[in-house]
């Protein structure tokens, strides 16, 4: 026996229909035409105040930032004035250990980071410009160009055709990099080539001025330099 005090299926949708459009008092969803009218002329009103809210605070943003540099620069930015160093290959996020065998599957990963790595810097390197490799200052104009990759300077280590990069030597090629920070410049440690007083005694006879010194602490042998 159905329950009488219980709604059928039927009338529920009847309801519903009736809710969206009820044609005995003229509304649509509970409003009449005035109703919608006024929140429709609300909402027009307060999206175009919304928008030009948003336009005023873009055009103010657009006059504080330069559009050729960084607004904070050097000591103040979020990379301070000195970049960081890294090396390539990264063995993975967990270990800063570079290990393998004799089996090429244990370094050809290796040998896949350094050509991506490198492929960027393969081609014509349009734009880049021969620098000197004396250790002598680069010319001032020159300073917003970057420098031609020398690749007879990586010996062993460069990217040829084929190369293991020395992984399957025993004798593995691993790239020291400096982060991009805007601006830099390196600064000698003297304004004469003959001063090294003020080198620090960790580099002293490894220090060249206009390189950028790295100094190798080894754990498994004695790190030699060439």
């Amino acid at each position: 026996m159905a329950d009488k005090g219980k709604e059928s299926i039927g009338d529920k949708a009847r309801a519903c229909g009736k809710f969206f459009c009820n044609t005995e008092d003229g509304t649509v969803m509970g409003r009449g035409a005035k109703s919608w009218a006024g929140i429709g002329i609300f909402y027009v009103i307060y999206y175009i105040c919304l928008s030009g809210f948003f336009a005023a605070a873009l055009a103010i943003f657009y006059q504080l930032v330069d559009d050729k540099e960084p607004r904070l620069t050097g000591a103040d930015s979020l990379l301070k004035a000195n970049p960081a160093l890294g090396y390539r290959p990264m063995p993975g996020l967990k270990t800063t250990l570079v290990r393998f065998t004799d089996d090429p599957k244990s370094y050809q990963e290796y040998i896949d980071h350094l050509d991506t790595f490198f492929k960027p810097y393969t081609g014509t390197q349009e734009g880049a410009i021969d620098c000197p490799g004396d250790n002598s200052p680069r010319n001032p104009s020159a300073h917003d160009k970057a420098c031609k990759v020398g690749w007879t300077d990586l010996k062993d280590c460069a990217p040829t055709i084929g190369t293991k990069y020395g992984y399957d030597e025993g004798r593995p090629c691993m790239l020291i990099k400096l982060n991009k920070v805007y601006g830099w410049q390196p600064e000698a440690y003297s304004d004469t080539l003959n001063d090294t007083a003020a080198l620090p005694a960790a580099i002293k006879g490894l220090y060249k001025d206009y390189m950028v010194t790295v100094k190798c602490a080894g754990q498994v042998g004695q790190v030699r330099y060439s």
